[in-house]
């Protein structure tokens, strides 16, 4: 339940950028990490970090439609809707979109296709 946090993996990334040019997140190998309002993100497997890129507890889902929060001594903070949390459904919904861009790119490709890489 409680992954270790990898904060080596986010060394490298690029910005990732709302219509504004305000940074909202970033992207390391095709995968969006979206700030919450604080500048802090969760990783694929609920591991948080603050906006220094240090571990801070987790995020993991009851299963449900919500979010139970956790400080880093594995100590319950508190839970929050899914539906309340738009940063993760951000987040989430760009997986599903990048997810189903690769399932595309499958299929051309075994059409005969030469892909190189498609940018969604």
């Amino acid at each position: 339940m409680f992954v270790p946090h990898k904060p080596w993996y986010f060394e490298k990334y690029i910005d990732f950028f709302d219509q504004d040019g305000t940074p909202i997140g970033f992207e390391i190998d095709d995968q969006v990490y979206f700030f919450d309002n604080y500048g802090g993100w969760v990783d694929h497997q609920g591991c948080y970090y603050n906006s220094n890129c240090q571990p801070d507890g987790w995020l993991i889902p009851d299963g449900k439609d919500e979010i139970l929060h956790y400080d880093q001594n594995k100590k319950f903070i508190r839970s929050y809707r899914l539906s309340d949390l738009d940063w993760l459904n951000r987040q989430d919904h760009y997986r599903k979109r990048r997810q189903s861009a690769a399932k595309q790119i499958q299929i051309l490709e075994q059409l005969g296709w030469e892909l190189t890489k498609i940018t969604i």
